[in-house]
């Protein structure tokens, strides 16, 4: 019996703080002895730290090791309020701060906190610096890339893209161009001995392709009257490559404004060049004519009979060698050219000749190339120009040698 508690058979008494206890033994003939214990407190178990090792470069390549005294062995340990472990060591880890718990057989805790610092978090970072006023270029365009090289640190230029060419790639400076269109990744990376790639800086560059499309285009000009040329964009430059001879060409608000100076009936020509406003190299031209004419050669309401050809001589005197036909001209009346279409068949019905659209250059050939026999051919002219019926004229025409 435990002095000032209840009696007992069994002789363990447990759930005692620390302290004096007086215990009182009695037999079954009520003979009785006594006795005293002190119990003393052990304490919570102590955490020290064995070894650290500090993480570097970046990674998770930190440890700590544990050794643990007092309390009521064994130990177990954990890492951050993890799972219990045996084992008094923790590895992979990264700059941070940790929590290390122990715990001893009577479930006694203690703490300890630990600061990993990384150390190579005081070596000088990568960054970029465009030297070229844009990283959008056009193929074959270069952009100067910069940035900081520092001493007892390796510094690299590089690319993931097969398409992309550098000029150094270990220098503080470096040339980048690229054919190939699209968007590009460049990396700059430092490096120690012991931290390959410690840090990585990255721009993207554009490679583009402007494709500009100069239309040519065929006017009539009202007598007196000033005319607008829309050939200008706002993101294109416009160059003239020869000015009108007979009338006069001046610019007002981006666009171009032409007034003949003749009574007569003329035919004036303007040529000029469109290019890109990014990739300036890339250029197209085009041509505009004038035409101050009292009758207008391309109105296919009205096509007389007599103004399609009815015969060739083929002697290569420069006159009447090829069947020329006005209303469908590609100089003077480009819109009904492009859609225009010439079909030449021989007196049995065969097809001979077939061209859309049609360059007015037919001179007795076949489809082959060979000449055609001297004789009476027919020919079909179409013309589909949209939102109006479609022109059709049948006619015949005779080659002469």
């Amino acid at each position: 019996q435990l002095v000032g508690g209840n009696s007992q058979t069994s002789p363990t008494f447990n759930n005692l703080e620390a302290g004096s206890y007086d215990f009182i033994v009695t037999d079954a003939n009520n003979c009785s002895a006594s006795t005293s214990a002190l119990l003393t407190d052990q304490g919570a178990p102590m955490l020290n730290v064995s070894s650290i090792v500090s993480p570097s470069c970046g990674d998770s390549n930190g440890s700590i090791s544990i050794e643990s005294t007092g309390g009521e062995p064994p130990y177990q340990y954990r890492i951050n309020e993890e799972n219990w472990q045996n084992e008094a060591y923790f590895d992979a880890l990264e700059q941070g701060e940790y929590l290390i718990s122990v715990i001893d057989q009577a479930g006694c805790e203690n703490f300890l906190s630990i600061n990993l610092e990384d150390v190579s978090s005081n070596l000088p970072l990568a960054t970029i610096s465009l030297e070229s006023p844009t990283t959008t270029i056009c193929p074959g365009e270069e952009v100067i890339l910069s940035a900081l090289l520092f001493e007892e640190v390796e510094a690299n230029w590089y690319s993931f893209s097969d398409a992309i060419f550098l000029s150094n790639t270990s220098s503080p400076q470096t040339t980048v161009w690229s054919e190939e269109i699209g968007f590009h990744w460049i990396y700059y990376s430092l490096s120690t001995e012991d931290c390959l790639d410690y840090s990585i800086d990255s721009i993207q560059i554009e490679v583009v392709f402007n494709e500009v499309v100069a239309l040519s285009d065929s006017l009539f000009v009202p007598f007196d009257t000033a005319i607008t040329l829309e050939v200008l964009s706002t993101t294109e430059t416009i160059n003239i490559l020869n000015y009108p001879e007979i009338g006069t060409l001046t610019t007002s608000n981006s666009q171009y404004i032409y007034q003949h100076t003749s009574e007569d009936e003329f035919l004036d020509t303007i040529y000029y060049e469109i290019c890109a406003s990014i990739c300036t190299q890339n250029c197209d031209t085009a041509f505009i004519i004038l035409n101050y004419i009292a009758d207008d050669p391309c109105d296919l309401s009205n096509v007389p009979d007599n103004l399609l050809p009815e015969g060739l001589t083929l002697n290569n005197d420069g006159l009447n060698d090829e069947l020329e036909i006005t209303i469908i001209d590609p100089r003077t009346c480009p819109f009904n050219n492009s859609v225009s279409e010439v079909i030449i068949f021989n007196r049995w019905g065969d097809k001979v000749f077939e061209q859309s659209p049609y360059e007015n250059n037919w001179d007795g050939r076949s489809k082959g190339g060979e000449l055609l026999p001297p004789g009476t051919y027919y020919y079909i002219i179409r013309v589909r120009l949209p939102g109006v019926t479609p022109f059709v004229r049948f006619k015949n025409i005779t080659l002469f040698y």
